[in-house]
This record gives C-alpha cells, sequence and structure tokens, in this order.
C-alpha cells in the first residue's frame, strides 16, 4: 500500500519536497491510515507532517473521544497537532445552512487557519475510492453534468486526496495488519441520509446483484468526465479571454460560442467574481438567453449580477454596482488642479508638469496641452450636468453625455474624475483631450497631466 501511495502522489504531483502537508485526522479509519502513510513516506519524500482534528460538538462524549484518541496518535508519532472545538449547530443554526453544510464550512475554515499556522503548503484528506463513487452516483441521481461526473480530484487547490486510489477495505485490512485501532462514527452506520443510504444500501445491492465492479466502474467514470470536463472548461477559458472587452465580454461573440462551451465560459466568468457556490444549469440558461437582451437589460442571481451594456455583457459580485451599469450620480465635488505638482482625486491622482517646446503623449491617461492656451484655473472632479465637451479631431462641441453615448461608455466608467475650466472639459482621463487645448507646431510651453487611479481605488 505504501509503494501504490508513493505512486499515486507521484503521478499527480501532490506532494513536493520541502513542503508542508497537514493531515484532517477525524480519529476513523480513513483519516488515520492517510496520516500514519504520510508519516511513513514523510522522511523518503522529503516533506514536513502536521495534523488537524476538528471537535464539531455534535456527537458529544463520542466527539470527545475522537479528539482524545487524535491527541495520543499524533503525539506517538511525534507529529504536530492542532486541535478546535466548534458549536456546528449553533452555526448552522445562524447562517441557515443544514448542519452537512456548515459543518464542512467550519471545517474548511479550521484547516486552512491551522495550515497557515504550520506554515504547510497542502491540505491532505482521506477520501478514498468508495466515497468517490458515492459522490459520482449522488451526482448522477441529481442530473449532474460532467463537472459532477467528475467528482472529487486528486488535487483542488491546496487540498490533496492521497487515497483516492484505495477502497475501503484495503485501508482497514492496512490498520489491522498494524494492530492500528481506530474511532467508529455511529453516524455513519445510520441509514438515514442520502449518502449513508448509497453507502449501506444502493451500492451493496448493485455489487450483489447488478455489477460486483460498480465502485471500480464508477471510479472510471469520473476520470473520463473529469479529463472532458477539463478540456472543455480549459477551451471555454481561453474563448473567454479572446471575447473580453473592457470590463466585460463581447455578447454576440459569447452568444455564438457551441453550447457546451457557452455554459461552462458563463460559469467560470460567474467563477471569476466569487460566485463559485449554488450555481445551477437553470442559472446559466438565464444568463444565456439575457445575452439576446437590449442594452441595459439584467438578471440579479442570488450570488450575481449579470447586465447587458451595449455590446458587452458585464459579470459583478451580488449587491455590487455593475462595471458599466449602475445609476452613479454625478458628483459636483472639486479640487484645484495643482500646476504644477499632484492632486488627489476620489481614488486617483493626477500628476502635472510644465514642458519646453510642443510635446504630444499618445496616452490615454496623459494630457499634453499647449500651457498658454489654458483660459485659467483648472478644477478635478466629476461629470456635471451641462457638461460639454470638443473631443481631439472631432468636428465640434458636444454635450458630454453625448459623447458617452456615442462612444457606448458604460455608465459606471463615465464617472472617472476629469479636468475642465468651469462646464469645459479640458482633459477625460482614458479618452483624450479638448481639441481647444491641443499641442500645435507654435506651443512653447506643454501643460503634461498624468492621471493614475490609487491601488484598490
Amino acid at each position: 500500500m505504501v509503494s501504490k501511495l508513493k505512486a499515486y502522489i507521484a503521478e499527480h504531483g501532490l506532494i513536493a519536497p520541502g513542503e508542508g502537508v497537514l493531515a484532517a485526522v477525524s480519529g476513523g479509519a480513513d483519516s488515520v491510515a492517510l496520516v500514519m502513510l504520510l508519516h511513513t513516506l514523510e522522511g523518503e519524500l522529503g516533506f514536513k507532517l502536521f495534523a488537524a482534528h476538528l471537535n464539531h460538538g455534535i456527537r458529544g462524549g463520542e466527539a470527545d473521544r475522537d479528539e482524545a484518541f487524535v491527541i495520543d496518535l499524533c503525539d506517538s508519532l511525534s507529529i504536530p497537532c492542532a486541535v478546535e472545538r466548534a458549536d456546528v449547530v449553533r452555526s448552522a443554526r445562524e447562517n441557515s445552512h443544514t448542519l452537512e453544510q456548515e459543518a464542512r464550512l467550519v471545517r474548511y475554515d479550521f484547516l486552512r487557519r491551522a495550515k497557515k499556522s504550520f506554515g504547510a503548503d497542502k491540505i491532505a484528506v482521506a477520501h478514498h475510492m468508495d466515497d468517490q463513487a458515492e459522490s459520482v452516483l449522488l451526482h448522477l441521481l441529481r442530473g449532474s453534468g460532467t463537472a459532477g461526473l467528475g467528482g472529487m480530484r486528486p488535487r483542488n487547490g491546496d487540498v490533496i486526496r492521497p487515497l483516492l486510489p484505495f477502497r475501503r477495505g484495503e485501508i482497514e485490512r492496512y490498520l489491522a495488519g498494524r494492530n492500528q485501532g481506530y474511532c467508529v462514527d455511529s453516524t455513519n452506520l445510520l441509514p438515514d441520509g442520502t449518502r449513508n443510504k448509497l453507502r449501506l444500501e444502493l451500492i451493496p445491492y448493485v455489487e450483489g446483484n447488478i455489477n460486483r465492479g460498480v465502485v471500480r466502474a464508477l471510479r472510471d467514470l469520473s476520470e473520463l468526465a473529469g479529463a472532458d470536463e477539463d478540456y472543455l472548461k480549459a477551451e471555454a477559458r481561453s474563448q473567454m479571454e479572446k471575447l473580453r472587452r473592457g470590463r466585460g465580454y463581447d455578447r454576440a461573440g459569447l452568444a455564438a460560442l457551441p453550447g457546451p462551451i457557452r455554459s461552462r465560459a458563463i460559469r467560470l466568468a460567474l467563477g471569476d467574481i466569487g460566485a463559485v457556490t449554488d450555481v445551477e444549469r437553470a442559472h446559466i440558461r438565464l444568463v444565456e438567453r439575457l445575452l439576446n437582451g437590449r442594452t441595459g437589460a439584467g438578471l440579479d442571481l442570488h450570488m450575481a449580477r449579470v447586465e447587458i451594456c451595449y455590446d458587452e455583457v458585464v459579470f459583478v459580485p451580488a449587491g455590487a454596482d455593475p462595471a458599466g451599469t449602475g445609476p452613479a450620480e454625478p458628483n459636483g465635488e472639486l479640487a484645484a488642479l495643482n500646476i504644477p505638482g499632484e492632486t488627489d482625486f476620489a481614488g486617483g491622482r493626477f500628476t502635472v508638469e510644465l514642458l519646453h517646446g510642443p510635446v504630444i503623449s499618445y496616452d490615454p491617461y496623459t494630457a499634453t496641452l499647449d500651457a498658454d492656451a489654458v483660459p485659467g484655473e483648472l478644477t478635478v472632479r466629476r461629470r456635471l450636468p451641462g457638461d460639454r465637451f470638443f473631443p481631439l479631431g472631432a468636428r465640434g462641441e458636444r454635450k458630454l453625455k453625448e459623447y458617452f453615448i456615442d462612444k457606448k461608455v458604460p455608465r459606471g466608467e463615465r464617472e472617472i474624475p476629469l479636468v475642465a475650466w468651469g462646464s469645459n472639459v479640458v482633459f477625460l482621463p482614458g479618452h483624450t483631450v479638448a481639441e481647444t487645448y491641443k499641442v500645435n507646431a507654435d506651443t512653447r510651453r506643454t501643460l503634461r497631466i498624468e492621471y493614475k487611479q490609487h491601488l484598490g481605488g
């Protein structure tokens, strides 16, 4: 079993020399085998092993027994172990989660804090082949696509699953051969939950009456579906990068993608803004329909806001002002532009210097103006009703609002600070300067204004 584990770790690149690995140890057979096997390979593979145990406070004296057992086990193996207690029942009630949902959230929060405290690189959990079969079957019965049928991966971010190639029976025989005890969670023996019913009733029935190799068949299905999902997701990511436009994506291009790629691209876009949980097929279909909507059309999902802005579709977290769509109100606050010098305003900074002779910049965030053509003191502010703009190279002056509409500038981007003289826009960062104040061959002094947004601004 040790050699098989070593080969699996190497095949999937689960642990590198010099890394720290935190093993999640509940006290059950699977996690006890995990920590013992990793302890055996620690020196040979050159990593540092740590352990962590969370007492969920659900099973009373039985949970206290598990905690004491893990502490003794890790002490006997000289493995540093972090232990913490939580009231999952109370927090589940407060957060309106099921007990299973809350236990998982609390557990992984604890594991990541323990990982950080030890300075570890990976979190090893004890899922094995039978767990994988149960997960795949559960997803299958729920109508999942290839993402769900792919089941648990050997590695997902900083979480690794070294025991996926092993059956539950192999693990128990390994422990028996070393006279190593473990704790039994009595709730796993009760057929009162969906997963327990699969484990205790459905899978044994299939093994006994239909296919004795059903667990390995489900494992094989997960590997095939996972490989397909990885390929399709990579293609979707590639297409999304090609379709990126400003703060959103080209909606016509997104709508034209083949269905399997389009649905994954939308899921990736939602994931990129943090909407990674509870995204269902129905949500994807709603977004697909929205792609043909008129500008300004929007969709509020419980985890995100999606809105059409001219030729783009924009994704933002729920509750945030959609980039380019929010009804921002004009802001009359202003500041005098320091010439020369720096002027901070609304999360950005204008840096001004006077240069001799004509100087021209083609950077849309840097203005070069004829200093002697500027009629008076310039101010920095946001747009105001009645603002006028004569863009460089244009035929004449127009309302700033009309310029934004003509250029299809999203509303959220219309609130960038600008440089003005009265109601006349002199410099619109990200766009251009006013024709009236442009540098020409007769310019004796150039006013150079650079705008930079503060990090996080």
